[in-house]
């Protein structure tokens, strides 16, 4: 598995965002602005990290997180959902479907860089 995140969200401005805080990395970033986007671009090229919005105007991030973990060539790919919800519900809903990582949006640096370093030392 390469270096590579994927940042899906539907806010151009969020992407370009987490684009300059991950820049440090040194890592291949790429986008998607829709969950269906997403896991095709995850199908093709499976990469280390995907920072999943939870809200996209075609599914919820809760569906595509589910889908990537059930696509035997997705299911090692590592996934932080990005939420403004800050209740448990939606914390357990995420990892149920199977994401790793839970953070609440606005995303301090810290907390990015712990969860970004963490998924790339797993590959």
């Amino acid at each position: 598995m390469s270096k590579r995140v994927l940042i899906v969200d539907d806010e151009a401005d969020n992407i370009e965002l987490f684009g300059l805080m991950l820049r440090p990395f040194n890592v291949e970033l790429e986008s998607a602005q829709l969950g269906g986007e997403a896991l095709e671009k995850a199908r093709q090229a499976p990469p280390a990290l995907i920072l999943l919005d939870l809200m996209l105007p075609d599914m919820s991030g809760f569906e595509v997180c589910a889908q990537l973990k059930a696509m035997p060539s997705a299911a090692q790919i590592r996934i932080a959902v990005l939420s403004a919800r800050t209740d448990e519900a939606a914390r357990q809903k995420a990892l149920a479907a199977g994401a790793d990582y839970f953070l609440v949006k606005p995303i301090s640096r810290a907390d990015l860089k712990s969860v970004v370093e963490a998924a790339l030392s797993a590959t």
